[in-house]
């Protein structure tokens, strides 16, 4: 509690408390006990982690070749 100079009592919310979490790329609510994943200042649920990495590891996706040489080494 927080007292004012008259006198009243006023609540002081903790912001840690009553903070809003929201998925990033879902934008699911998380409530208080929910894990969550912090990524580089983006808050991830554990449903879409899966998606997030996707997302991140995008640029370094391959696909096999039908071609056997594309395995032969040198």
């Amino acid at each position: 509690m927080k007292i004012r100079e008259d006198g009243a009592r006023t609540a002081e919310r903790s912001l840690q408390a009553h903070r809003e979490e929201r998925c990033g790329l879902c934008r699911g609510e998380l409530y208080p006990g929910d894990p969550y994943f912090e990524l580089e200042g983006r808050v991830v649920c554990e449903d879409c982690l899966g998606r997030y990495a996707r997302e991140y590891f995008a640029a370094q996706r391959r696909w096999v070749s039908r071609l056997k040489r594309d395995f032969d080494t040198v």
